[in-house]
């Protein structure tokens, strides 16, 4: 008999006699796997740590909107210095 590579699955061969066992076993890893990652999955979509709701993203998204003309600040970045601008604006300049 050999065994599958992830999860050591039983795998009767041709020659082998079935046992019920064997393959209750194997459904009993499977469905024990399927529920952690199950788990894992509903947890990480829970998490509003990692994940924003779609209202936070469009109040998130509207606040530069919101901000008058002389308060909106740029961010720009290039090879040459930086000309022109406001203060307050941010430049990078790399090589």
């Amino acid at each position: 008999m050999q065994n599958t590579t992830n999860y050591l699955l039983k795998k009767p061969e041709l020659t082998d006699y079935v046992n019920v066992e064997d393959l209750n076993e194997n459904a009993d890893i499977i469905d024990a796997e399927l529920k952690r990652q199950d788990d894992e999955l509903v947890a990480h979509k829970a998490d509003d740590v990692s994940h924003i709701t779609s209202t936070e993203r469009t109040n998130w998204n509207g606040k530069q909107g919101a901000l008058p003309v002389e308060n909106r600040r740029k961010i720009t970045f290039g090879t040459a210095d930086p000309s022109g601008g406001v203060d307050g604006d941010i430049y990078f300049q790399y090589e």
